[in-house]
């Protein structure tokens, strides 16, 4: 069920059912008095809103942006010592296009196509064969994607980051623990890449090569940590 209201004069779509995909918390803030109806959306622990990304100030109430993805996750990986815990559930794939030319004539039909459902490979029931070229099986991997009003048992109001994990798509609110979690390894990478920063520039006297991607994701963490009070 699509979710709208009018802004300005015209109908805006913020998204449907419970997510919110095409307007953010801090876009709420900015234009409340001319969305309509918009407080009706404000009560604790209902709707996700769109993750409010440091290069998307520019958009307006209703946009999704260039690229029009509006589910936008930011991946990230932690390791798993650092306590952040995602639910994980089932993945489907299909066999499309397995036989053509896999190890046969050129003119070799293909096989017709299976389906088949297995836990997510990061759940520990996960038990097919997994080739783990880049060592995930000591991170916590997911996307950062929305936020949520929630209302904590001692009566206080927080903005809780909504994570999804990439392969499976289930989804879980991190809480302030986690939060805090997360600046704890922030701040400990941003000390490493501090020092990778300086070897840089003295042995090339250039930047760190991922020096953008780093700045754009302690944004990140900074908002995130904002909605905590942290």
């Amino acid at each position: 069920m699509g979710e709208y209201l009018k802004f300005r004069g015209q109908d805006i779509k913020l998204g449907t059912c419970e997510s919110l995909y095409y307007i953010s918390l801090p876009q709420v803030d900015k234009y409340k008095s001319e969305i309509h109806g918009i407080s009706q959306y404000l009560k604790p622990g209902i709707f996700r809103f769109r993750f409010p990304f440091p290069d998307e100030k520019h958009l307006m109430p209703g946009e999704d942006g260039p690229d029009h993805n509006f589910d936008r996750g930011f991946l990230m990986s932690i390791p798993k010592s650092y306590g952040i815990e995602m639910p994980h559930g089932t993945i489907f794939m299909r066999t499309d296009g397995l036989g053509k030319n896999a190890g046969g004539p050129a003119n070799r039909e293909k096989a017709p196509a299976i389906g088949f459902k297995c836990h997510c490979p990061q759940h520990e029931a996960f038990e097919m064969a997994k080739y783990d070229w880049s060592n995930t099986s000591e991170q916590t991997i997911f996307e950062v994607v929305a936020q949520k009003i929630v209302l904590t048992e001692s009566g206080e109001t927080e903005i809780q980051t909504v994570i999804r994990c990439p392969y499976c798509g289930e989804m879980c609110r991190m809480d302030k623990k986690e939060a805090l979690a997360l600046k704890a390894w922030a701040d400990q990478d941003n000390e490493k890449v501090r020092i990778e920063t300086e070897r840089y520039l003295a042995r090339d006297g250039g930047p760190h090569p991922y020096a953008h991607q780093i700045a754009f994701r302690n944004e990140i963490i900074s908002i995130i940590l904002k909605g905590y009070g942290i």
